[in-house]
């Protein structure tokens, strides 16, 4: 198994800023990702993730959107059907003191 990832990042300003990373994952050998009965040759996994850093005093809220899409069926539909691709939304915040 072996995986990839590109990190940009920009701060418009001090209190904004945005990101976009890449990431790449081959399993050929289906040892972590893919079943080896459904995927004997394994499979792959690209992703993107674009998110945003919004500072306001001690807190900061860092919501992101994430793009998964497979080389197989490994993710599943809202209504449970296999499925190649998967987009997820999260939010997280992070106080200091």
């Amino acid at each position: 198994m072996f995986g990839t990832a590109v990190y940009a990042n920009y701060w418009l300003n001090r209190n904004v800023g945005i990101g976009l990373r890449g990431q790449y994952f081959s399993d050929p050998e289906a040892v972590y990702i893919f079943d080896t009965d459904q995927f004997p040759g394994g499979g792959s996994v690209l992703e993107f993730t674009f998110s945003a850093n919004l500072k306001s005093g001690p807190l900061t809220f860092i919501p992101e959107f994430r793009i998964d899409k497979a080389s197989g069926q490994i993710f599943t539909d809202k209504e449970g059907n296999p499925d190649d691709m998967a987009a997820s939304l999260l939010a997280a915040v992070y106080i200091t003191f």
